[in-house]
């Protein structure tokens, strides 16, 4: 069972990562779009993109990692210190992105009229999604170095 969680794990974590960076850049490309009707339909992209594939695997991630640590004793164990950044660290990331994804993108969405309402909130979009996975890519580092 823990073999399967696992994999659940770090194929959600791949896929959250990757969506993360896949976001930032369609949301970026929006701004260089020609028209009004072309950075409609970017901006829709990231939002169907962010809902149906981000916020999904950010939830698996969690569960996955919440099961596995269920399953290897619960929290009162003694850990080392990369096991507690991944459950720690990495759950606080998670519970960030649930949150602060979807609403950078529903004001992507609400902005999609005006250009420099877009321009800021794709501005805020990228900062944010760069944020998130320069803290997962720490996070993973860490763990695969297995620091004490």
């Amino acid at each position: 069972m823990h073999e399967i969680l696992y994999f659940l794990h770090v194929s959600a974590m791949a896929l959250w990562l990757g969506s993360l960076v896949a976001l930032a850049w369609w949301s970026k490309s929006a701004l260089q779009a020609s028209d009004a009707g072309s950075r409609s339909w970017t901006l829709a992209t990231v939002n169907r993109l962010t809902m149906r594939v981000a916020v999904p695997a950010s939830a698996l991630v969690l569960l996955a990692g919440l099961s596995m640590t269920a399953t290897a004793g619960g929290a009162a164990a003694p850990r080392p210190f990369w096991l507690r950044l991944m459950e720690e660290g990495g759950g606080l990331l998670i519970l960030a992105s649930l949150f602060l994804v979807p609403w950078l993108s529903r004001r992507i969405r609400r902005a999609a009229e005006d250009k420099l309402a877009v321009q800021r909130a794709v501005r805020g979009y990228v900062a944010g999604m760069a944020v998130l996975a320069a803290g997962v890519a720490g996070v993973l580092l860490a763990v695969g170095l297995r620091l004490a």
